[in-house]
């Protein structure tokens, strides 16, 4: 090798390790975020039996990707973003169903045990309870 390659190939090896070590404090990073959201909401998180007249859905609550989400059971999970000034009062958007207001109140023992879900293109309106914890 020519004094001109090992050149090349040390700046190589340089960017490599720099882009291996950026893609590892993103990771580490994104997990205490997964790991501080999972603290924030974890009066909230877990599955929640959803029912509207005759149907019910289990709809899960969880953290990943440093974002909270919302899966109904068709799989289509939305991210939940924060609205109004309640902490556990969430909106979202699904391109089928446009915009979703999900709210989580407080049960008689002041417990986040009910999750309440409107889509408002629909004029639908959902509630459940808890059913399993995170």
């Amino acid at each position: 090798m020519s004094c001109r390659s090992d050149i090349r190939f040390s700046i190589f090896l340089a960017c490599l390790t720099l882009v291996m070590f950026a893609s590892s404090a993103f990771a580490l990073s994104q997990a205490v975020s997964d790991v501080e959201l999972e603290k924030k909401y974890s009066q909230i998180l877990g599955e929640y039996e959803m029912r509207m007249e005759d149907q019910t859905n289990i709809l899960k609550i969880y953290v990943e990707k440093g974002a909270l989400w919302a899966a109904p059971p068709d799989g289509r999970a939305i991210t939940l973003e924060p609205a109004g000034e309640n902490p556990f009062e969430f909106q979202a958007e699904d391109e089928i169903t446009g915009v979703i207001l999900i709210n989580f109140l407080k049960d008689d023992q002041g417990e986040y045990t009910i999750c309440q879900a409107i889509v408002k293109d629909f004029d639908m309106e959902m509630k459940g309870t808890k059913i399993k914890n995170n």
